[in-house]
């Protein structure tokens, strides 16, 4: 009896040790944002996620770059993120593709290129057609593990649905901001359009915790919506992945995507406003929103040049103004929404920009009828 025990001990341990090889040799998908046979629109985004980080090595891309951009004259290096660039072992529909790796999620991020005022196509790649096939394979973690299987996603692009958030990835400063980066109450948004008429717009971290939601009426501000990448507590969200999802009576079953943030956290400031020294700046618009005209007052802090612009979504500039050798101080210009043909605009979303030669702000404003 005790030589049988002693047998099955052996055979038990056998066993034991015979699955940790086992599952020391491999790794698995965890999950992906897409699932076979799903109908998506165009910017809905995929992640993939892992159970191990990633070898770099192993995707077979033409370039692998840290995540590099400056911020308040700095230059910043984000270790822990990734761009790559054509990996042939990750493809769409046969071609290879660009992505960004996200270390701290294990995770794959796939975007659209999403940002108006930049050509279709010139960004991150992920770009649909009528079906699509996904397919990762040959994929190794970092201590050299292969993947337990391919990973082949087919899924049909709805030509409908446009929804989209821009910028995506979210990074640095851009022409979105509404206030420059040296103000306290910088807040760092990024901004959805074409939306449903009414809809609840949530966001929540990869894992699917809601951060934060904001109600949208299309009756007020033409299918656009902004979302500030702060807390309620005033602090900016750190790097990293999200989703976000659409409620609405108007909305598709498939109402959900990616927003990748690539957010410093030297963005934080304690002085308030009034502590802030005089910048050059746009200092008020107001009435804001408007339905006739509104005042621009604008304030310079050396004798220069500046010109006044108002630009649409996409980045368009459709009214300016020109000032020549203003001398330091504050000053004020009306715009009665026009463009630079005398026509009015539509209503909607815009952005008035203040520039000289050194210097610039924007601040947005909304045109109603």
């Amino acid at each position: 009896m005790k030589t049988g025990f002693k047998g099955i001990d052996i055979f038990i341990t056998m066993m034991l040790f015979t699955s940790m090889l086992l599952s020391q040799d491999s790794f698995e998908v965890l999950s992906a944002s897409i699932q076979p046979n799903d109908t998506v629109y165009a910017h809905a985004g995929l992640v993939v996620t892992f159970s191990d980080p990633i070898s770099i090595e192993s995707l077979q891309a033409v370039e692998a770059e840290y995540l590099q951009y400056s911020f308040l004259d700095q230059n910043i290096v984000d270790s822990l993120r990734f761009f790559i660039q054509n990996s042939s072992n990750v493809t769409l529909n046969g071609q290879p593709l660009s992505f960004w790796y996200d270390k701290p999620s294990r995770s794959f991020v796939f975007l659209h290129e999403s940002t108006p005022t930049m050509p279709e196509g010139t960004g991150i790649g992920f770009i649909l057609e009528s079906d699509n096939i996904f397919h990762l394979h040959d994929v190794t973690s970092e201590s050299g593990d292969s993947l337990t299987s391919d990973l082949m996603i087919q899924f049909i692009k709805d030509d409908e649905l446009i929804y989209n958030v821009v910028p995506n990835p979210y990074y640095g400063t851009t022409i979105w901001d509404p206030h420059p980066p040296y103000f306290s109450n910088y807040d760092p948004e990024v901004l959805f359009i074409h939306l449903p008429t009414t809809c609840t717009i949530i966001l929540s971290t990869h894992d699917g915790i809601i951060l934060k939601s904001v109600e949208h009426n299309g009756d007020f501000n033409d299918g656009a919506e902004f979302l500030s990448l702060k807390d309620n507590y005033g602090q900016v969200f750190p790097s990293g992945i999200y989703r976000w999802s659409i409620e609405s009576e108007d909305s598709p079953s498939f109402n959900h995507g990616v927003l990748f943030a690539l957010l410093p956290t030297i963005m934080s400031i304690d002085r308030t406003r009034e502590e802030q020294p005089e910048n050059f700046s746009i200092t008020k618009i107001f009435p804001n929103p408007f339905n006739s005209s509104t005042n621009i007052g604008f304030r310079i802090t050396s004798s220069t040049s500046v010109e006044l612009r108002v630009v649409n979504l996409r980045g368009v500039m459709i009214w300016r103004k020109a000032y020549s050798n203003l001398l330091p101080g504050q000053y004020s210009t009306s715009w009665d929404m026009t463009n630079t043909d005398g026509v009015e605009v539509p209503s909607g979303i815009y952005f008035v920009q203040i520039n000289s030669k050194t210097q610039s702000d924007t601040q947005k404003v909304t045109v109603l009828r």
